[in-house]
């Protein structure tokens, strides 16, 4: 199997333009779905819903940062308003430069004003203080200057600017996980100005802008080709610049197509999934993506016992029907280990017979496993390793520390990497359920679900076949 990241960059000349306050009722409604939608467990759909929503109003700077009425411009893709950053009176945009460094490459902090009579902006870093270190003025603080010093550029034009600012890499040190890449934002922060008549002003806003810094102790930087201004390849990330009329942020899908299509214009038709991610620094969340089946050639995955489970749409991207489908990371910038393991599962899995109650054909329903490639339970699916009667009406689950994002025998057989006889059954869960809350669980000392429920049922493997055909073809043709 062929996995490729590829990363997409945009030019910064302004085209589109959009209305947020017509779109904010939409988002409201949205936010809404999201809150019902998660409570019942269905938390996909109202994800993939929410964030395409929120993509046609200026992905993704202003997500997070509130809302305010007029026009905005689309640059980049990111939000700039004409006049200031949503939910501040003085900023018209900020952003590290570069955005994405090594961990002992200095950078700097630029923010463009939108009067003229500032002295200074002191940003008050607090719970990210820890993060950077070698601040010229004060550990605690940032203080952009516009004087034509100091790291700033030209003085006087409204663009404050501090430079020589590096990481702390003693988190990297700390790091189990042994990360190549860590991010780290500016959020809500109080940020001070002082102005030429020494008068000052206090505001808390949130300016939703990342860096991320890349551990060349763990990985060296790639060596890394140039076809020409708009393609650069590494041994396994391609970088897409593209112009903004092609990335329209109204129809992100029109922007993956064309990319796709790009993408094939230069290299192999090789990969079985292409993993599309944004290069821009995207909010501190976590990492989400949607994912897109583009062709299937396999029967077993879902209640089809014939041909027309099968189809190839691949053709429309620019493959001759080698792709299989195509990956979307909102955020996270791409080539997180445990999201592109989330999202090539659904290619295989999730989308049995719903009798089995499985799987509610976005993830696996309240279901007992030692471990899934999914992930872990919340924002997964319901899977857990233990679940058990509270009481008459209640029903709980949790996952204990013997739990891993190790596929399950069942997740390996609809991938066909094992035999059927291999999956482990019977396979316990729960039927008719309904999210109502977190408790504790005693034994763990962690937070477990706790759901209405009908029974508990164990589907063997007997009931399995009674619903599901055999895969074909099977793990021995591989």
């Amino acid at each position: 199997i062929g996995l490729i990241l590829v990363m997409l960059a945009t030019i910064t000349y302004c085209q589109s333009k959009i209305d947020i306050e017509a779109d904010r009722a939409a988002i409201v409604k949205m936010s809404k779905e999201w809150d019902v939608n998660a409570m019942a467990g269905n938390l996909e759909a109202s994800t993939e819903h929410y964030i395409d929503d929120a993509l046609r109003i200026g992905y993704p700077q202003n997500i997070k940062r509130g809302w305010v009425h007029g026009e905005a411009e689309i640059c980049g893709g990111s939000t700039r308003l004409k006049s200031a950053l949503a939910g501040s009176k003085y900023i018209k945009n900020i952003k590290f430069v570069p955005y994405v460094v090594t961990e002992d490459e200095t950078f700097s902090l630029t923010c463009e004003s939108i009067v003229t009579d500032i002295q200074s902006i002191t940003i008050y870093l607090g719970y990210y203080a820890f993060s950077f270190k070698d601040n010229p003025i004060d550990p605690d603080r940032i203080v952009l200057l516009d004087n034509g010093d100091n790291g700033d550029i030209q003085a006087n034009d409204n663009i404050f600017t501090v430079n020589n600012l590096i990481y702390d890499d003693l988190d990297f040190y700390f790091d189990t996980l042994g990360r190549v890449v860590h991010h780290r934002w500016l959020t809500y922060v109080d940020i001070k100005y002082i102005f030429d008549d020494g008068s000052s002003f206090l505001e808390n806003i949130d300016l939703g802008i990342g860096i991320r810094f890349f551990n060349s102790k763990i990985v060296p930087i790639p060596d890394v080709e140039v076809i020409n201004e708009n393609i650069q390849y590494s041994s396994h990330v391609v970088n897409i610049v593209m112009e903004e009329n092609q990335r329209n942020e109204s129809n992100i899908g029109y922007a993956i197509t064309e990319a796709t299509k790009t993408y094939y214009k230069y290299f192999q038709d090789d990969r079985d999934f292409l993993d599309f991610a944004t290069t821009s620094p995207t909010p501190g969340v976590p990492g989400a993506a949607s994912f897109d089946r583009v062709s299937i050639n396999i029967i077993g995955l879902e209640e089809c016992y014939d041909n027309n489970c099968i189809f190839d749409n691949s053709s429309y991207y620019g493959s001759d029907k080698r792709l299989k489908s195509i990956i979307y990371e909102y955020y996270s910038f791409g080539g997180v280990w445990w999201l592109i393991n989330h999202e090539l599962l659904h290619y295989w899995a999730v989308r049995l017979n719903p009798d089995l109650n499985i799987s509610d054909g976005l993830h696996w329903g309240v279901v007992e496993f030692a471990s899934s490639g999914f992930g872990g339970s919340f924002g997964t699916g319901w899977h857990f390793n233990n679940i058990y009667q509270y009481n008459d009406l209640k029903y709980r689950a949790y996952n204990d520390s013997n739990f891993t994002y190790q596929y399950n025998s069942l997740e390996l057989y609809l991938m066909g990497l094992l035999p059927f006889d291999s999956v482990s059954f019977p396979i316990k869960t729960l039927i008719n359920f309904e999210f109502i809350g977190w408790y504790l669980e005693e034994t763990t000392g962690t937070y477990g679900a706790e759901f209405l429920g009908e029974k508990i049922s164990f589907v063997d493997k007997n009931m399995y076949l009674d619903h599901m055909p055999l895969r074909n073809p099977d793990y021995s043709t591989f």
